[in-house]
């Protein structure tokens, strides 16, 4: 009985780990933030959903509608382009991962970043 707890523990231990590896968020440097931003400069923002706040990590709401990356950008900020993008009322751009709806990165408006939680 030990020996199989320890194995399952083993396993959710490991199955954790890899989790957290496929979870990396993307990390990306401002000047790689401020091309994205500059592409989706001219798009308009939508109003976030009641309730939702934008926080990296947090679950886009499926009334929050969610786009491709322009060519122009994904071309020029290769990290992103397996992300989509949604912009918001107040100008903050989130990179969306499609597969789970999750932010991933918030790019402000201002030269801050919205990477911290």
């Amino acid at each position: 009985m030990r020996t199989s707890l320890q194995g399952a523990t083993i396993a959710l231990a490991l199955a954790g780990s890899v989790g957290f590896a496929a979870a990396a968020q993307l990390n990306l440097t401002s000047a790689q933030q401020h091309t994205i931003y500059q592409g989706l400069a001219s798009e308009k923002g939508q109003t976030a959903p009641a309730g939702f706040q934008a926080k990296v990590g947090e679950k886009v709401p499926q009334s929050l509608s969610m786009h491709q990356l322009p060519s122009s950008v994904s071309s020029q900020v290769s990290a992103a382009k397996d992300y989509e993008w949604a912009k918001l009322q107040n100008n903050e751009v989130l990179l969306i991962n499609p597969k789970d709806r999750q932010v991933e990165e918030i790019i402000m408006p201002s030269s801050t970043t919205g990477s911290a939680k």
